[in-house]
């Protein structure tokens, strides 16, 4: 990962040429040890020898802000080169076409300049390094800013499996560049060395996880461009919430919207802190090093999904963010494989809030231990493995949210024993397919319900329309639902209904192949409301056929409104209430399947909206299904 933008590689822009140096000697004295580095530069393809290719070598001591040259040398017709009376020493090697037409390149083929190996040279010896040039692609762009070209810019290309940087360059006074790179995936980024404008990588991400790759190949054209903006400001204070003193020492992240890291800083004796970024949106967390203090968000929020998000426009300054310090209760445990009894590390432990949102989040050690510092309260602890080896399991042995018990959370008690014995996951995966064209489908979501009916482990496809779903050993029923509501749902081997649809089984560390077709459904859209026409939220509306199979399904949003793709047919809609204040009840008031009216979900055209009407009491409910 890179942790800075800083230059420390040589590129066009910091290439020149020694000068001859010559005097006249007053003594006779024997001749020097002759020390050479010699080679052949050649076409990585053809292997035709390249001619007026210029070759550098740099020492451990180079100063690269200084004006001192590096010995060099141009390769000839037949495109070897020679490095001679060079001291005893290590050297880095790269070779620069200044034609631009083949990419840099770095002795013994390395991706960058600083992974580049050191080359030992002793005193008169020789060593030969050849060099294979790839042609290059061209990233050519500009860098502005709202008062126009921004010269003396760097945009650097970073290698995208490595992280290391390839190359840069540094715009001229029109704010123009150009990079020359070998086929490959790259990013991007541009800033200011001065610090006065603000970096950001391609296409406008604050960081390196959220940026654009860029896919070159040779003789390509890419075009990217930058808008760079003045270094924006936030400032604020830590106090304890009870007794509102400054709580010093504590750290403060910004995170950008999406949750990725991009600066951190600590409050000082009088709790304050401040922090300098590139204009943008970002999220701010507060934790203590010490483990007196629970993590907070700004404004008392409960979670980081929760919590504000501040934009910054270039050069503006934010104050008074405050974050209310709790003294924390903690959570402790270990996290052992279920058969061997061993403990795992690098397990993620995540402790839930009532609504399911994420309050805090930590991995296990070398050993399998864990331990959180959360505000006083009540959790839902969950063990998962990014790594899909085992399966996620909530505290105490149960597989969903809904099931886990609640861990108390209590200042100035241990909080130890909130142990998981994860299993081994079996893997149902395959793929995601349009039924009527067969192109691979991205982002649908597929899910495993256990005997309960209850959903317990889902995944959503890439981009390939691949998904593989890690869920404990046991029986379950499959299927693929989109939540773009483009597709209606599939069950898995062709079933038309969840109830219909086979249970499978799978064993520890098994994988089951499956494949689902998806079909374009059409939209049946509506609300719910209660009897004096509120909307009401979070109420699931099941689509049935005539039968009372399950077909499709949804859960309303703050204005009470629902949406689900469906197959052209006839269908009958249920709403159930999770809650319990409401009692089920079917479209158009009826109490029962058999007296309730049908819905046409046509071929083409839009079916008309639908409003389900509920009288509030008391009631036992089930969950949903998709």
């Amino acid at each position: 990962m890179i942790s800075a933008l800083h230059k420390s590689v040589v590129t066009c822009a910091a290439i020149v040429i020694a000068g001859a140096l010559g005097s006249g000697a007053l003594f006779a004295a024997a001749p020097p040890k002759e020390t050479t580095i010699s080679g052949t530069v050649r076409d990585a393809s053809t292997g035709a020898p390249l001619e007026g290719i210029w070759v550098a070598a740099y020492d451990s001591s180079y100063d690269f802000s200084g004006s001192s040259k590096p010995p060099a040398a141009y390769t000839g017709p037949d495109g070897t080169y020679s490095l001679s009376g060079l001291n005893a020493g290590q050297y880095r090697l790269l070779a620069y076409d200044p034609a631009q037409i083949y990419a840099m390149a770095f002795a013994n083929g390395a991706d960058s300049y600083d992974t580049t190996p050191q080359l030992s040279v002793a005193a008169g010896g020789t060593i030969t390094n050849d060099f294979q040039m790839q042609l290059g692609g061209k990233v050519n762009g500009t860098v502005t800013t709202a008062g126009g070209p921004a010269g003396d810019v760097t945009v650097a290309a970073y290698n995208l499996d490595s992280g290391t940087r390839r190359d840069f360059a540094t715009t001229d006074g029109k704010g123009t560049y150009s990079l020359v790179l070998p086929p490959g995936q790259y990013k991007l980024a541009a800033y200011d060395d001065a610090r006065t404008l603000g970096p950001i990588f391609f296409s406008n991400a604050l960081v390196w996880a959220e940026g654009s790759p860029v896919t070159l190949s040779a003789q390509q054209i890419f075009y990217a461009s930058f808008v760079l903006g003045a270094m924006s400001s936030l400032s604020g204070t830590a106090v304890d919430s009870t007794t509102g003193t400054p709580v010093p020492s504590i750290l403060v992240y910004a995170y950008t919207a999406a949750g990725n890291q991009v600066r951190w800083t600590m409050t000082d004796s009088n709790g304050s802190f401040g922090l300098v970024l590139t204009a943008g949106s970002y999220r701010l967390v507060a934790a203590d090093q010490y483990g007196n203090y629970a993590t907070e968000f700004p404004d008392n929020a409960p979670s980081f999904d929760q919590s504000a998000v501040l934009t910054l426009g270039p050069g503006q300054t934010t104050s008074n963010i405050r974050f209310a310090m709790q003294r924390g209760g903690q959570i402790r445990g270990q996290i052992t494989d279920a058969a061997s009894g061993g403990g795992i590390s690098s397990i993620d432990v995540a402790a839930y809030n009532g609504d399911g949102s994420s309050r805090l989040q930590t991995t296990t050690s070398s050993n399998g231990a864990y331990q959180m510092l959360l505000p006083p309260g009540n959790y839902r602890i969950a063990a998962f493995d990014d790594r899909s080896v085992y399966a996620t399991q909530f505290f105490e042995d149960n597989p969903d949210f809904a099931r886990a018990t609640l861990v108390e959370a209590v200042v100035g008690q241990p909080g130890a024993g909130i142990d998981f014995q994860l299993q081994r996951a079996g893997h149902f995966a395959g793929t995601v397919v349009d039924a009527a064209t067969n192109s691979l489908l991205a982002g649908i979501t597929v899910a495993a319900y256990d005997a309960t009916d209850l959903p317990v482990a889902s995944v959503v496809s890439n981009t390939l329309g691949q998904f593989s779903l890690a869920t404990t050993p046991g029986t379950y029923r499959l299927l693929a639902w989109d939540g773009k509501h483009s597709y209606a749902n599939s069950f898995d081997g062709g079933s038309q209904t969840y109830e219909a649809t086979a249970p499978r089984t799978i064993s520890a560390s098994q994988v089951t192949w499956m494949s689902f077709s998806m079909h374009r459904g059409v939209v049946l859209s509506g609300k719910v409301m209660n009897t004096t026409r509120e909307p009401i939220s979070g109420i699931e509306v099941h689509a049935l056929d005539v039968g009372g199979s399950h077909i499709g399904s949804s859960v309303t949003g703050q204005d009470g409104s629902f949406s689900i793709a469906l197959l052209p047919g006839t269908y009958k809609l249920l709403a159930r209430d999770p809650s319990g204040q409401y009692p089920d009840s079917f479209f158009d008031g009826a109490a029962s399947m058999a007296n309730a009216s049908v819905i046409v979900v046509p071929s083409s055209g839009t079916p008309p909206a639908v409003t389900l009407v509920l009288t509030q009491t008391i009631s036992r409910h089930r969950s949903v299904r998709h």
